[in-house]
């Protein structure tokens, strides 16, 4: 809406201000724009779609999706075909990680997703080429990232990678919602990764922000499944809402709590160990060099190695 009518503005600083576009600036207006040129560029294997992101306010979006060249949906290396290999690795396990570990965050920090990096075989992706990678994936659409640094499936992705998600992760319209990971928009119809769901019993039905505003306002609150009305029984959010803001910085308050106690303990306790390096070096014993590794290798040790370290430096005094 916003490029349409920056479009017409443009036209009529160069035709004058008498210059009327051949469609409104409204919604019908802009659907019908949106008609006549997907008639055209679907000779050439593109489709235009109209969608709305998953936003309380339901964003507009205009998608030109590659249609024709694409003879098996159920492959996601052909559907995402701007990315190279080693980010369609990478983009299939945190797009596993969404949609079947996370519910309802259906979404993973940024700490999960270097962690997802590391952990990815046969080669694991350095974290400052993971960043580079999931930076790129938010500019191309496929991932969005919140103001919590929490990352989910962008508007790109529900759109283009729809087939292939349904065939993967179950599909809603297919009855799969119960034993599936994906869901289902009661009033749109269309894949919901972040929205609400029922709070009934046993009740599956889920809804987006926008569309659920709309039920309310046409004053349409009860459940079409289970009959509970949302006006005494709030419906609970799905999505990064779903989860306390703590769980956000939890890893990384460890990590660097961790490396400020390492980073402490070594600064404090750096000249007591090279004497006790010098006294063993002198007696000839083997473990001089091994005890010069340990150190330098701390912050790749786990917590209990860690631990113990104090208790024999305690003993051998």
């Amino acid at each position: 809406m916003i490029l349409y009518k920056r479009a017409v503005a443009a036209m009529r600083e160069v035709k004058g201000d008498d210059y009327e576009p051949p469609y409104s600036a409204s919604r019908k207006g802009i659907q019908s724009f949106v008609d006549e040129i997907g008639e055209g560029l679907a000779e050439l294997g593109l489709q235009v779609i109209v969608t709305r992101d998953e936003t309380k306010e339901g964003n507009l979006w205009i998608c030109l999706v590659n249609s024709d060249n694409i003879e098996d949906q159920n492959d996601v290396t052909k559907l995402a075909s701007d990315l190279s290999s080693l980010e369609v690795s990478y983009f299939r396990r945190i797009i596993s990680e969404v949609i079947e570990q996370s519910y309802p965050a259906n979404s993973v920090s940024s700490v999960q997703a270097l962690n997802i990096a590391g952990d990815l075989e046969p080669t694991p992706i350095p974290k400052s080429q993971a960043q580079e990678i999931l930076a790129a994936l938010v500019s191309r659409g496929w991932l969005s990232k919140s103001t919590r640094s929490r990352y989910t499936l962008g508007t790109r992705s529900l759109i283009e990678l729809g087939p292939w998600l349904k065939s993967t992760f179950g599909d809603p319209e297919e009855g799969d919602e119960e034993d599936g990971f994906l869901k289902e928009c009661v009033q749109c119809n269309k894949l919901l990764i972040q929205g609400l769901k029922c709070p009934g019993r046993d009740c599956l039905v889920h809804v987006h922000l926008f569309c659920f505003d709309k039920l309310i306002s046409a004053n349409r609150h009860q459940c079409k499944n289970c009959k509970i009305s949302w006006r005494t029984s709030e419906p609970t959010p799905v999505g990064e809402d779903a989860i306390p803001r703590r769980e956000d910085d939890y890893a990384t308050t460890r990590r660097s709590k961790k490396r400020r106690a390492t980073g402490g303990a070594a600064s404090n306790g750096a000249n007591e160990e090279e004497d006790e390096l010098e006294d063993e070096e002198d007696e000839g014993g083997p473990e001089g060099n091994g005890s010069r590794n340990q150190s330098q290798m701390v912050d790749l040790e786990s917590e209990e190695e860690e631990d113990e370290r104090p208790a024999q430096r305690v003993r051998r005094r």
